[in-house]
């Protein structure tokens, strides 16, 4: 799947060399399947490009929604498909390289769909990069909840849209995504539930670990 920055983290992220350009662990934010489905029907072509690999479950997840997907764990800015059959970019960017990202896909100029947050539509560099009219952004039908690679745990972050290029099923500046279905509820609530279980996981073997260490401290 794509990756996320959690751009409101206090800690220090840990640099990372995963592209020619650095990004960080802050990046590595899993997309949940259910945001894929919401932009299904507007997606213009049959193939997909996923350039940004995280955990490699994204390009599972749109080739079993019917896409031919190209998906591998390789630097973005040094490849691309080699298929004269047009594509469509399809991710969720790492944010801390996402001017760096935006540079690129404007002089590819093939069609994108970006998973991105609203704090990263009122950026200089995106006004800079793109002309009046060439990006138009769709709102999900619900906040998406994404996952924190290392944990599995659901992540709090901004609220996201979908900042879409040269697709010709969005039409206007702003476009509201249909209302949810009841697939697409019972995607969202089976991963929610996956990613809570795993937190109080998470939880209950800190706690063990607690107790094994005050254990300790009272034998010595």
């Amino acid at each position: 799947m794509a990756l996320y920055q959690n751009s409101t983290a206090k800690k220090v992220a840990k640099k990372e060399t995963k592209f020619s350009i650095g990004t960080t662990t802050e990046d590595n934010y899993v997309t949940p399947q259910v945001a894929w489905e919401y932009i299904r029907h507007i997606i213009p072509t049959q193939r997909i490009y996923e350039p940004f690999y995280c955990d490699g479950k994204s390009g599972d997840l749109l080739t079993d929604m019917g896409f031919i997907v190209y998906h591998k764990n390789e630097d973005f800015f040094k490849n691309a498909p080699k298929t004269k059959h047009p594509y469509t970019i399809v991710t969720n960017p790492p944010y801390s390289i996402m001017k760096e990202v935006l540079t690129e896909l404007k002089k590819r100029d093939v069609p994108f769909i970006l998973l991105v947050t609203l704090q990263k539509i009122s950026t200089q560099y995106i006004r800079k990069i793109f002309n009046n009219g060439e990006i138009k952004i769709c709102m999900p039908p619900r906040r998406i909840k994404f996952i924190k690679a290392s944990t599995g745990e659901l992540s709090n972050i901004p609220d996201c849209c979908y900042m879409c290029y040269k697709i010709p099923a969005v039409i206007h500046g702003m476009t509201f995504l249909p209302d949810e279905t009841a697939e697409q509820k019972a995607i969202r609530v089976r991963d929610e539930k996956k990613a809570t279980k795993k937190k109080l996981k998470n939880l209950l073997n800190a706690v063990a670990v607690a107790r094994l260490v005050l254990i300790i401290i009272k034998n010595i």
